[in-house]
């Protein structure tokens, strides 16, 4: 059913990975030897490495070195903005820095958070800015050519563990760990809308059809559905254990939500209702991270990254496992699929990162 398409990735990966948005070739990690790496799948080469290379790929020597002016120590947080360009990282010392890995150009520094950045996400198109969140209680958004900061929200306790734009980049949600999901104007930096319910932290937020819905995820052990217009609970999806992951799968039919839990179960609810549909059981262990395939021919399939160092595919209709892949020596944190919806790249505490083809 599937195979290992680029063996191994070597080099230390972190918390975070993601895919070039434009084209899906490339292959970006961060890490927590503060090494930022770009990947080429197909020659299994990083051209991003030190402190950032880049790498020709068709010749795989390095064409470029761009050198940060400073070691920032461990990189939590990486994202490709939407043009395929640039690349934003945050790091343990609270700096955001904004690479152009595809030009000998200058890093830009991003300074006003006072701890750690935990979390990072690029404006939609036509939006140029980029937000930030930290374990400084503190949501910042920056102009990512200078690195003046634009606004900062700040919330009332509890440190920033996630980010989300609003599709059209009218406000920006963050989830803390006192609980409270926030939802931000960009334009003024003020609060205006609260939602609160969860008794543990927010690790995850996703929009649901048209963006008139939030679900977030949390280790209280439920992930809950507001309505965007209303600040109110719409739905609630209990879980055996700790959410860790939620993924949206915007079906017009019947809206899916996927929750991935401490114990090592997936719940897959009907999102207008909090109805769970299906439970998949396989790995051993918490699972870390979700996503659904993105091409229209797979629909229905999710990918899994567990505790148990292994990624599996499931098919939501039929309610089974289609493939388990195992290499990795540590638990998968993150799993994310190409574009076009045949590739799999996975991210893990092993410090590798795989690309795996299903075929």
């Amino acid at each position: 059913m599937s195979r290992l398409f680029a063996s191994i990735v070597t080099g230390s990966v972190g918390e975070s990975l993601d895919i070039r948005q434009k084209a899906g070739t490339k292959l970006a990690s961060a890490s927590a030897d503060g090494i930022l790496r770009l990947w080429e799948p197909r020659s299994n080469e990083a051209s991003l490495k030190g402190d950032v290379a880049w790498q020709d790929p068709t010749s795989g020597t390095c064409s470029d070195l761009l050198e940060a002016t400073e070691p920032r120590g461990f990189a939590s947080c990486i994202s490709w903005a939407p043009d395929g360009v640039r690349l934003a990282t945050g790091y343990q010392d609270g700096e955001v820095v904004v690479w152009y890995p595809h030009a000998a150009l200058p890093t830009v520094s991003c300074s006003g958070h006072t701890n750690q950045v935990r979390c990072i996400a690029w404006s939609p198109q036509g939006k140029d800015c980029v937000a930030s969140g930290s374990l400084d209680g503190t949501v910042r958004i920056w102009e990512p050519k200078k690195g003046k900061c634009l606004k900062t929200c700040q919330g009332d306790g509890g440190y920033v563990y996630c980010l989300l734009w609003h599709p059209e980049a009218t406000s920006l949600a963050a989830g803390s760990t006192d609980g409270i999901a926030r939802l931000f104007d960009p334009l003024t930096g003020t609060c205006i809308v609260r939602w609160e319910g969860h008794v543990g932290h927010i690790s995850s937020l996703a929009w649901g059809p048209g963006a008139t819905s939030l679900a977030t995820g949390s280790h209280d052990g439920s992930a809950f559905i507001w309505g965007v217009d209303t600040g109110r609970q719409v739905a609630c999806c209990s879980t055996p254990g700790r959410v860790y992951t939620i993924a949206w799968r915007n079906d017009s039919q019947r809206p899916r939500l996927a929750t991935g839990s401490s114990e090592g179960s997936i719940c897959i609810f009907d999102a207008s209702l909090g109805v769970c549909m299906t439970r998949f059981q396989g790995h051993f262990g918490a699972v870390f991270s979700l996503a659904w395939s993105t091409g229209p021919d797979d629909s229905l399939y999710l990918a899994s990254g567990g505790e148990d160092g292994t990624v599996r595919v499931w098919e939501a209709r039929a309610a089974q496992c289609l493939a388990v892949h195992i290499g990795h020596a540590a638990g998968v944190i993150c799993v994310r699929w190409a574009p076009k919806g045949k590739r799999i790249a996975s991210a893990s505490e092993d410090g590798l990162a795989k690309i795996w083809d299903i075929a």
